[in-house]
């Protein structure tokens, strides 16, 4: 039998990966309106950030799981394929909206898997949970500056 902690992360890993993507596209899409509908909290700790498209927060949501799982939640969201996501997210975002997710998303914490091995050579979990959490904050910082910022000088 596997050891309590390793079996923890890997239920944690799998729901993480499965929560949203069970069932076919539309299964899917209903499975995000509800984090639209349920969460406007999450969207509005996002809105200083300029992605306020509830979309946007919930590709970050699944990226805790991976960091590509951002992209191809996109992709579901906006009813396109990766090849064509682009296009789509012009919609969404303006090009400093963009450049504010795209910081964001490089700075939040990486992923479970990651965030268990800080845990493993912490030996705390509430080592590894300040750690994610102190990502999260420094990605958040750094995403509103570039955003707050660089709206100063575009209007």
């Amino acid at each position: 039998m596997a050891e309590p902690n390793k079996m923890l992360e890997e239920t944690a890993n799998y729901l993480l990966n499965h929560c949203f993507v069970l069932g076919g596209v539309e299964d899917q899409r209903a499975k995000y309106l509800y984090v639209q509908d349920h969460l406007p909290e999450v969207r509005a700790v996002f809105a200083p950030l300029g992605f306020t498209d509830w979309r946007a927060s919930t590709a970050l949501i699944t990226g805790f799981s991976a960091k590509e799982a951002v992209v191809s939640t996109m992709a579901v969201l906006t009813g396109t394929t990766v090849s064509t996501l682009g296009e789509a997210l012009g919609a969404i975002f303006s090009p400093l909206a963009a450049f504010s997710f795209l910081t964001f998303t490089l700075l939040y914490s990486p992923c479970v898997a990651a965030i268990a091995a800080v845990k493993r050579e912490m030996r705390s979990g509430w080592g590894a949970a300040c750690v994610a959490l102190f990502q999260c904050a420094v990605a958040w910082v750094c995403a509103c500056l570039v955003y707050q910022i660089g709206s100063l000088f575009l209007r």
